[in-house]
């Protein structure tokens, strides 16, 4: 049932199209649900209503010695690892906004990551914050000033893989896991081995009961459903890339920075189960429909004026 729910919100977009400013407003009440679920969250904690959503301890040191053990917040949305890219998406969408709007979500989005202690969540925020400085439309009177805009986004690669190389070489225990699917995909290459091959390996021993999926965009349906999934997903991914980069190209960044984000929060994990319409996935959609929208506006008012002259 679910399966074909997706067809009729194709449907639906395809029969009544969004405008850009709809489809901004309903990112912005997508993102106010959000903050104001992890809200009531807490205060359903607060009242003993819940029990406390933590997992394990927060690694940043100074936390402790201002309050003490802090556990890692997974909030409503189930594991540290989750909650953080939320935050990560929402700090990204505060970027893209103004007024009011822009001061909550990205103070509201800091607040997500920092408690959730998620390294891919703090990475995909920085990676959305150097995209938003990249291509923020300042008006430079020396080419070489432009490109100043770019050091940001160059320092935090190089920062990254100087961490990878001497601090963390596993990616916190995620290069064996890639190993181990990459093994497990060969065994069957085309159709990969599902779920139940996945849970085969945790039953033996190869895989730890947390790598219960690739912990990467590409890795998990590559091992899952074989080279038609890695072909479906890249397909997917080159459509909306190709769409967003000609909204760029035509004066509209914004799908662009929350592009760059969804595919930075891919490389060390997995966040989007493509068989659901699942709470990782809004950010694509909702970035694909802006630069579609911003297009096709753009392509009314050209033909517009030509009519008119």
């Amino acid at each position: 049932m679910l399966f074909y729910s997706h067809y009729v919100s194709l449907a639906l977009l395809a029969v009544k199209r969004p405008s850009l400013l709809s489809t901004l407003r309903a990112g912005d009440i997508f993102v106010c649900l959000l903050i104001g679920v992890a809200l009531l969250s807490q205060l359903f904690v607060m009242v003993g209503v819940k029990t406390p959503e933590f997992q394990n301890w927060n690694r940043w040191p100074f936390v402790f010695d201002i309050v003490g053990p802090l556990g890692r917040w997974s909030g409503p949305f189930g594991n540290v690892n989750y909650a953080g890219p939320v935050g990560a998406f929402i700090f990204t969408f505060g970027l893209i906004r103004f007024g009011w709007k822009r001061a909550i979500f990205c103070g509201a989005g800091a607040v997500f990551v920092f408690l959730s202690d998620s390294r891919n969540a703090m990475f995909m925020l920085v990676v959305g914050l150097c995209a938003f400085i990249a291509v923020s439309p300042i008006n430079y009177t020396h080419l070489r000033l432009k490109r100043l805009r770019l050091v940001p986004l160059a320092t935090v690669v190089t920062a990254a893989i100087v961490y990878v190389l001497s601090l963390d070489p596993t990616l916190n225990g995620r290069t064996p896991v890639w190993r181990v699917f990459v093994e497990l995909w060969q065994t069957s290459p085309i159709i990969g081995v599902g779920g139940t091959g996945i849970s085969r390996a945790i039953e033996g021993g190869s895989l730890q009961a947390w790598a219960n999926h690739g912990h990467n965009m590409l890795f998990d349906p590559a091992t899952r459903y074989g080279v038609f999934g890695v072909v479906a997903l890249s397909a997917l991914l080159l459509v909306i890339g190709v769409i967003v980069v000609r909204s760029f190209r035509r004066g509209f960044r914004e799908p662009l920075i929350l592009f760059a984000v969804f595919v930075a929060g891919g490389v060390s994990d997995n966040l989007v189960d493509w068989r659901y319409f699942g709470i990782h996935a809004v950010p694509l959609i909702l970035t694909a429909i802006l630069a579609a929208v911003w297009l096709s506006e753009q392509d009314k008012t050209t033909q517009q004026a030509t009519v008119r002259l």
